[in-house]
């Protein structure tokens, strides 16, 4: 019987953040806190959730804050102790607990495909998740349990719907209309006039090690970057099948002030952090059932 176990996750995390400068000019983007927590975090608990337990973090040289997170700070640790701080200890601990978190660096931005290119030999031959970590779906279940509970060992990617305005921002999905659940097609960024549909790439892959063969001949494509998007449309055109689901939940985009802003009113209003009514300031985009 074929494995279909997933237990290995990859987050990209080596972009410059530019839509969040000045405030990334220093500190990574994945390190920006959503609430009280910073946004990678999110992205490991959502993996973390479904057993997975090697996570592996492509980060560029600049960006070294992100493997100090997840180290140990020891005198930090023995002055909460000293202190008393006994809950402050027990947040720290729990950074990334149970789950071995190793690096890989892309030295030059060359894009997702690119990055995901790099963990070839941390990944190994089995399936594997990538998150995007700019992107946090607010969903129980989460948006990468969603995605394994379907997956039967095709590549899958999730998607949600956008505005027409919005699709040159995203790969777009062609769903095949034969095949309930499969694509025809992958886009990435086009415009809108030939974008297939409106469903866009939310963010949450689940990928086989066919892929890595894919984007070692995918050429440098929009952006004069090496697109995931154009490495899984390389695997459709040569017959192999790529599925897709449609996110349950509410879809954030971490990476610009606006998305940002959003997903901390929309989580504070759920925790109950809000004056009564202020909740209703949170624009989260609510993403229908499919």
């Amino acid at each position: 019987m074929p494995d279909f176990a997933i237990r290995t996750a990859v987050i990209p995390a080596a972009g410059f953040g530019t839509r969040m400068l000045p405030a990334t000019k220093v500190v990574p983007k994945e390190l920006l806190p959503v609430l009280d927590r910073p946004a990678i975090d999110y992205a490991v608990a959502e993996a973390a959730a479904i057993g997975i337990r090697d996570i592996v973090i492509v980060i560029a040289p600049s960006k070294m804050a992100l493997p100090a997170y997840f180290a140990r700070r020891p005198e930090l640790e023995r002055a909460l102790h000293a202190s008393g701080k006994r809950e402050l200890l027990a947040e720290l601990a729990a950074i990334g607990a149970g789950c071995r978190v190793r690096f890989v660096e892309q030295v030059t931005p060359r894009g997702l495909g690119d990055a995901v290119a790099r963990t070839r030999g941390l990944v190994g031959t089995g399936p594997f998740a990538v998150l995007l970590p700019d992107v946090l779906i607010d969903a129980i279940p989460g948006g990468l349990s969603q995605l394994t509970d379907a997956f039967d060992g095709a590549p899958l990617v999730m998607v949600h719907e956008v505005d027409g305005a919005e699709v040159g921002r995203y790969g777009i999905a062609a769903p095949d209309p034969r095949r309930a659940g499969m694509l025809a097609d992958l886009v990435e960024k086009p415009t809108p006039e030939a974008a297939p549909s409106r469903l866009a790439v939310t963010g949450r892959y689940i990928l086989t090690s066919e892929v890595f063969d894919a984007l070692g001949a995918t050429p440098p494509g929009a952006g004069g970057e090496i697109q995931l998007t154009d490495a899984l449309r390389r695997m459709l055109a040569a017959g192999h099948p790529v599925g897709w689901r449609r996110v349950r939940g509410q879809v954030h985009d971490l990476g610009n002030v606006e998305g940002w802003l959003a997903a901390n009113l929309a989580l504070a209003g759920r925790r109950g952090l809000l004056p009564a009514g202020e909740d209703a300031l949170a624009p989260a985009a609510e993403v229908a059932m499919q």
